[in-house]
């Protein structure tokens, strides 16, 4: 339900979010080791899990890290991180470079310099198979390429590929003019056969300072690029005038899209929100005043910024890996407390968007749509409190034809003329009174109609009524 794209009709319901649980462990990630200097780094620039190694990979900033040997030193150095449950990491050491006398730490390394990976390296999220990518395993973009002298080149968005995630080889191409600031978010689009990047912008407009936005562009190879397009800019939003980043995915053909948005006058507050698209272009903010992960209570970790929100999606829920902070977005402070941490939030398997009904009866309407499956399930959320809860949660549905019926009546009252009205008609034996009603919390419940289930229309095109009261509706499917 995270839209009106399958519906026909609803009433007596309202569009609600759902609350993302943060974990009671946060922050899961911090500066903690003495290769991890620096003034406000540590943000996730890329995280994924890896079925192989059946392990959450998640790749941060590490500022002001240095290589004697080298003569290198920068802020935006990547890290690396990895976990198997998502809730619990660690930092391998990955011998790759030399700090302070000892190989322990977790900086990953660029060939052929054997320098390290510098930039906003933003790893590709991408659903095909393995064997489709070869020894491309991961792929990223927004690295920043080497002179032969080793010093990098600033201002380059370079792809680049991977075996193991900590050793990374630069790809040719990739965006040289106009290449963006701010973290990255690409994906890769298997409906378009593309590779789909959003990169922030920032318009400096003489007399009116400068605000922050999002661009889209495309690429069949990650190393040439389309023109940017402008998607996202909420700079007629006297709240939130400003988009810092946004890191997007993929789930179930929409893309959700994790915006954080800014006032950096003021306020100077930074928080994660939600925005959804079908193509990637147009975008909708539905909640624009309501945070998706957000702020914490007074001297928590994450109690003035939530930013850099790193989505997973895995068959039991989403995870946001995220960026913490105690202190205003452009602050320099310095000492204990005043860095950035990573913290995770949860949201349960398709429950972001839902719709609400309360103690009057609500209803939704579908589209028509043609049966491929054999069990219609639907993920609600209703209240189950006794027997007089359970009766004001129940939930029933009455399948309808895909075609509607017409007659024509007088008008009453002192208007004159005729008016058409429209009739559903539900199939015989499928009527909502017929309907096996379910009650109570699950993302499973298996609608029947006197022990018959939507399997008998295999084939047929039909529309749903879906009824409930005082509970959630989160979404539908047939398998």
């Amino acid at each position: 339900m995270v839209d009106t794209h399958l519906l026909s009709d609803w009433w007596n319901v309202r569009r609600v979010q759902c609350r993302v649980r943060k974990f009671s462990g946060n922050p899961v990630l911090k500066p903690e080791c003495s290769w991890e200097q620096r003034t406000c780094g540590g943000f996730p620039t890329g995280a994924l899990y890896d079925s192989a190694d059946r392990k959450f990979k998640l790749w941060y900033h590490v500022e002001q890290f240095t290589i004697p040997s080298k003569k290198m030193s920068g802020s935006n150095v990547m890290g690396y991180a990895e976990s198997g449950d998502g809730f619990h990491w660690v930092k391998p050491p990955l011998r790759l470079h030399e700090y302070e006398g000892t190989l322990d730490n977790s900086v990953c390394r660029l060939e052929d310099t054997g320098g390290y990976v510098w930039g906003m390296l933003t790893v590709v999220q991408d659903q095909r198979p393995a064997s489709a990518r070869g020894d491309r395993r991961f792929e990223a973009i927004g690295l920043s390429p080497h002179h032969s002298d080793g010093q990098r080149i600033n201002g380059w968005l370079s792809p680049a590929y991977s075996n193991d995630g900590v050793t990374w080889h630069l790809l040719p191409g990739g965006i040289r003019k106009g290449a963006g600031s701010g973290n990255l978010s690409c994906l890769w689009d298997e409906d378009l056969g593309q590779y789909v990047l959003f990169t922030r912008r920032v318009l400096d407009i003489a007399g009116a300072g400068s605000g922050r936005y999002i661009c889209r562009q495309t690429s069949e190879n990650l190393s040439d690029w389309s023109p940017r397009q402008t998607v996202m800019n909420s700079a007629m939003d006297e709240h939130w005038p400003e988009i810092e980043s946004m890191f997007v995915f993929r789930h179930g053909n929409i893309y959700f899209g994790l915006p954080q948005m800014l006032e950096n006058h003021a306020r100077r507050d930074l928080e994660v929100q939600l925005a959804i698209s079908h193509d990637g272009i147009q975008w909708e903010r539905p909640f624009p005043r309501q945070a998706l992960i957000p702020r914490g209570h007074f001297g928590e970790f994450d109690s003035v910024n939530t930013w850099f929100a790193q989505p997973v999606v895995r068959p039991g829920g989403i995870f946001f890996f995220y960026a913490g902070q105690r202190h205003h977005h452009g602050s320099r402070s310095r000492g204990p407390g005043t860095g950035v941490d990573i913290g995770v939030a949860t949201l349960p398997r398709d429950r972001i968007i839902g719709l609400r009904a309360g103690q009057k009866m609500g209803a939704i309407l579908t589209r028509p749509f043609v049966v491929e499956g054999d069990d219609l399930l639907i993920n609600a959320s209703l209240e189950d409190q006794g027997q007089k809860a359970a009766r004001e949660g129940a939930l029933r549905v009455e399948l309808l034809s895909p075609y509607e019926t017409y007659f024509v009546r007088p008008e009453k009252g002192e208007s004159h003329g005729y008016q058409v009205v429209p009739i559903r008609r539900a199939f015989p034996g499928f009527e909502m009174t017929a309907c096996d009603a379910v009650t109570g919390d699950s993302f499973d419940h298996r609608i029947t109609w006197n022990g018959k289930s939507l399997g008998e229309f295999r084939g047929q095109a039909v529309r749903l009524c879906i009824h409930f009261k005082v509970g959630t509706l989160w979404a539908f499917t047939v398998r």
